[in-house]
């Protein structure tokens, strides 16, 4: 039993750092609808961390698009989506989402909606959060010398994602 926990950490700390690499090497997405005349900019999603507290996993990904092929020259919100597998059966109603960025905490609404059953054969719940962000904002975060998201009581540092944003930015 010792010895299977012993291979169980191994195996963790040898694929734990794969994901930060793989989220380093993510490329950035752009694509052109022709029928609805948008183009879209995207950073996929992203993990951001896994079996941290009463998560099981947070992911995000960022999105901006805009009507016809060229960018405007100041583009104006962006979508900053989270998903999240909470390792309850019941989502908190009254989850307070904070970006806190170089120590100062900054919060924007967000559109929320349930995933029910997220991983099969397990009673967790999930859960999908939109922030419309300002460009400006967004800005902010990527110049940051740190930056971390605050779900209630627990906080994901976004370190090793920090590269990933500023090249996100410079593309737009």
């Amino acid at each position: 039993m010792l010895e299977r926990k012993r291979l169980l950490v191994i195996a963790l700390a040898l694929f734990m750092p794969s994901l930060v690499v793989r989220a380093q090497e993510l490329e950035i997405k752009e694509s052109f609808d022709e029928q609805k005349n948008i183009s879209t900019i995207q950073l996929p999603d992203t993990r951001i961390a896994y079996e941290h507290g009463k998560y099981h996993t947070l992911d995000f990904s960022v999105t901006y698009s805009f009507k016809g092929t060229s960018a405007p020259a100041e583009p104006q919100a962006v979508e900053l989506e989270l998903v999240s597998v909470v390792k309850t059966r019941r989502l908190n109603t009254d989850l307070y989402v904070e970006f806190v960025v170089d120590g100062k905490s900054v919060h924007f609404g967000s559109k929320r909606s349930a995933i029910r059953n997220p991983v099969p054969g397990r009673l967790w719940m999930g859960e999908r959060m939109i922030f419309s962000i300002p460009y400006k904002d967004l800005v902010k975060f990527s110049a940051a010398k740190t930056l971390a998201i605050r779900l209630g009581d627990t906080t994901f540092p976004l370190t090793n994602h920090l590269p990933l944003l500023r090249k996100f930015v410079s593309t737009l």
